[in-house]
């Protein structure tokens, strides 16, 4: 992580962000045991990312606060290559799984190699953890729009699933 990755976050008009904080669990097994599998990450730049991941999460909303109506959770992240966007992102998705949320949308580009890798990387972050991890892909430029609902379906029922 030797570039800085910009994340910047959904704004109101007036500049300020939509949300007021709150504090995210920092302790969950999802998030603790995705540190631990990042060994090629040197001990400041793991801090670094535990303080960032965490600082961008508790400007979403609360999933478990029942004011959420209208209030942003968008965000947006770019930087050069191998400036840690993907590294950010799992980071933030397992401190998010952690944190109650119970569904957590990537969009990425359409570069296919890139975009399988993230998803192997989103994978192996939530890896044993009761999540599932949905690959979305247009076929030959065509998508439905019924392909998101379906398959916002099958999240359901899988979720039913396993209340039951």
């Amino acid at each position: 992580m030797t570039e800085k990755t910009i994340i910047i976050k959904d704004r109101s008009s007036s500049g300020r962000a939509k949300n007021t904080r709150w504090q995210p669990t920092r302790d969950g097994k999802i998030f603790n045991d995705y540190l631990n599998q990042k060994k090629g990450i040197g001990e400041k730049d793991k801090l670094t990312l535990v303080s960032d991941s965490f600082s961008l999460l508790s400007q979403c909303i609360d999933p478990e606060a029942n004011d959420t109506i209208g209030k942003s959770t968008a965000g947006l992240c770019f930087g050069q290559i191998q400036s840690g966007k993907t590294t950010s992102m799992e980071a933030v998705t397992a401190l998010a799984a952690d944190n109650k949320f119970k569904i957590i949308i990537l969009l990425t580009g359409n570069v296919t190699p890139l975009t399988t890798q993230n998803a192997v990387r989103l994978d192996n972050a939530l890896l044993g953890n009761n999540w599932l991890v949905v690959k979305y892909r247009r076929t030959m430029g065509i998508h439905s729009s019924n392909s998101i609902s379906i398959t916002m379906d099958q999240w359901r029922i899988l979720q039913a699933s396993r209340r039951s």
